[in-house]
């Protein structure tokens, strides 16, 4: 199966809640189900800016995204 490739440097606001907000809506678009989603998105709120990008990087990359 191809991965769906997700351009995320450059299109994405660097505010972490924005960051946390498209995350969300990407892997509800991938069929994600809402208790994973919710588990990712409160992992990212358990430490810092780049915790919480590298957190959001692993859900999108475990959803079948190529993140560029």
């Amino acid at each position: 199966m191809k991965k769906k490739v997700l351009k995320v440097a450059g299109n994405w606001d660097g505010n972490v809640f924005a960051i946390m907000g498209n995350t969300k809506r990407a892997l509800r678009d991938a069929g994600v189900p809402q208790e994973k989603i919710s588990q990712a998105l409160e992992e990212c709120t358990r430490g810092d800016y780049s915790h919480a990008v590298g957190t959001c990087m692993n859900a999108l990359t475990e959803a079948g995204y190529e993140v560029r």
